[in-house]
């Protein structure tokens, strides 16, 4: 506290990098058998118990540290600037080869778990800062997240029969998965003062997420999973998430002249997924095998490649007022992009049979996903005094990303017995594009007034890949919405434009200027082929035998906009909905 002048400055410290994790290899030949307190007499199975657990998993990044500050003084300043956060840490190889049987009993008991996860990253340290005085400023930055660690690849090799019998029970899971971005830091500022104010707050970059790395899963034996959501095998590149833009947060009230300025942080980009490769060999034996499934939402195979979502815009508020001159200006923050995804196959043996008998329950599921992009933050602001200005800009949604290759070689009979359950679903889908954020604002004065509000756009859908499909075998489904092949590269939809609203009040001349943000363009579809000489039957109602489809995204819609303008002397509004996206091919 000073009586006469004063300046303040608060720093974050950093956050510090998180751990690499080593490589991971087991290696099994003997026979497995976990919770099996039910078989031998002793009651029920209490679960959570996998056959073999293997893991590589990198450290987290550490949180960058806030600031706070404050003055009080006949003229004052002062700033916090939020600290930087620390990395993700990077994931390793997890291999793991198994010629032993596996058994596992109760709930959350998968076979055999294999997994390579990177450490999220920390978010940035937020930063608030104030003034009382005659004349003051205040500013507070918000520290910027970091990046997500990378995942690692994993590679599974199986030879012996793998059984499960709880809920959540796989036989089969292996993941890997990149880090999620830190978000970035929040900013806070505002003053009261007498003569004038100027305040900024500024958030903190949202980190892009941790790139997932290659997958491959080679079975050549038996498998059985008896509980619902329990899947044959589940074999995943996902990438990490983006990280959350900071937001931006302001206010101030003087007697004489004040300005605002408040900008939020973009946010991250999704992270990339890699390729994953499932392969159902045939046993050197020769003799046939089966995989199975029992009970609702398990699927056979089920394989994806996915992109990590985009991180949204931070958002901005702001107001401040004034017994002269007030103006405010606020900027919100943009989207991050999709992450894009990887190439998926899937091959079956001839010796094979896969059969599930629930619905919801696909023999075979092949899916290359875009991750969505992030939608733009909204910004919201306004002015009271005896002339004011107002302008907001709202963040712009971000592109989704592009979807890759998918295809399925079968050569092993399958049958479903559930609803929704097809035989064969491939699919290439583009990530949808993110929605632009709004904007709302106003002004209110004594003399004159202008408010300026812009929607922003939309952005445009991912691209979607080839899909192909081969199959030699026997595939039968039984009930309804149960297809006997399913084969469509789909491209993402646009995201929608903004809507903006505002308007003017004044005792003198008034304006207002509204714009909606424009739709984005749909992502483009690929080429899809099916080829297949077994004989396919699909029973159900809305059963079709093979469904081939290339579709391409939807156009977003414009943004709405409302306003207008009310002045004693003279007024002027004007208002501009958004255009529409452009489908694509």
């Amino acid at each position: 506290m000073s009586i006469g002048a004063s300046i303040g400055l608060g720093i974050g410290g950093s956050g510090a990098t998180g751990a690499q994790a080593g490589t991971v290899t087991v290696t099994n030949s003997g026979a497995i058998v976990a919770n099996s307190n039910a078989a031998a007499g002793n009651g029920t199975a209490e679960g959570n118990s996998p056959g073999i657990l293997a893991q590589s998993i990198g450290g987290g990044g550490g949180n960058g540290g806030f600031a706070v500050g404050a003055t009080v003084a006949d003229t004052g300043a002062n700033l916090s600037v939020g600290g930087t956060a620390g990395a993700g840490g990077t994931a390793t190889e997890v291999s793991v080869t198994s010629s032993g049987t596996i058994t596992t009993e109760g709930d959350l008991s998968a076979g055999l778990i294999a997994q390579s996860v990177g450490g999220a990253g920390g978010n940035g340290g937020m930063a608030i800062t104030g003034t009382l005085s005659g004349d003051g400023m205040s500013a507070s930055v918000g520290g910027n997240g970091q990046a997500g660690g990378t995942g690692g690849e994993i590679v599974v090799g199986t030879s012996a029969a793998v059984s499960t019998d709880g809920h959540l029970s796989s036989g089969i899971i292996a993941q890997s998965v990149g880090g999620a971005g830190g978000s970035g830091g929040i900013a806070a500022s505002g003053g009261l003062s007498v003569s004038g104010s100027l305040s900024v707050s500024v958030g903190g970059q949202g980190a892009t997420g941790g790139t997932a790395n290659t997958v491959q899963v080679t079975h050549s034996a038996g498998l059985t999973t008896e509980g619902a959501q329990s899947n044959g095998i589940l074999a995943q590149s996902i990438g990490g998430a983006g990280g959350l833009g900071g937001y931006a947060v302001l206010g101030t009230i003087t007697g004489g002249v004040s300005g605002n300025a408040e900008v939020a942080g973009g946010g991250g980009g999704g992270g990339k997924a890699n390729s994953v490769t499932v392969t159902l060999q045939n046993p050197s034996s020769n003799s046939p095998v089966s995989v199975s499934t029992s009970a609702l939402l398990s699927t056979g195979v089920l394989a994806q490649s996915i992109g990590g979502t985009g991180g949204m815009g931070g958002f901005t508020v702001g107001a401040s007022s004034s017994g002269e001159v007030s103006g405010n200006a606020s900027i919100a923050g943009k989207g991050g992009s999709g992450g894009t995804a990887g190439t998926v196959t899937i091959t079956t043996g001839s010796l094979f049979s896969l059969a599930t008998t629930a619905d919801q329950s696909a023999a075979l599921i092949a899916q290359s996903l875009g991750g969505a992009g992030g939608f733009g933050g909204f910004a919201a602001g306004g002015t009271l005094a005896s002339t004011s200005a107002s302008i907001t800009v709202a963040g712009a949604g971000a592109t989704g990303g592009s979807a890759q290759s998918t295809t399925v070689n079968n050569n092993a009979a399958l049958s479903t017995q559930g609803a929704l359950s097809p035989g064969i679903l491939a699919q290439s889908i583009g990530g949808a594009g993110g929605a632009g954020g709004y904007s709302v604002g106003g002004a209110i004065s004594d003399d004159g007034s202008a408010s300026v509000n812009l929607g922003a756009a939309g952005s445009s859908g991912g691209s979607a890949g080839s899909v192909m499909v081969a199959n030699t075998s026997s595939i039968q489904t039984v009930q309804t919405q149960s297809s006997g092949i399913i084969a469509q590269s789909i491209g993402g939809a646009g995201g929608t434009g903004g809507l903006s609203a505002g308007g003017g009040l004044s005792g003198g001349a008034s304006a207002s200027v509204n714009v909606g943000g424009g739709g984005g363009t749909g992502g483009t579809a690929s080429t899809v082929g099916v080829t297949s000489s077994g004989v396919v039957i699909a029973n159900g109602d809305l059963s079709l035998g093979i469904v081939a489809q290339s579709i391409g995204g939807a156009g977003g819609n414009g943004g709405n906009s409302y306003g207008g303008s009310v002045g004693g002397d003279a007024s002027f509004s004007a208002v501009v909905g958004g255009g529409s996206g452009n489908g694509s091919w």
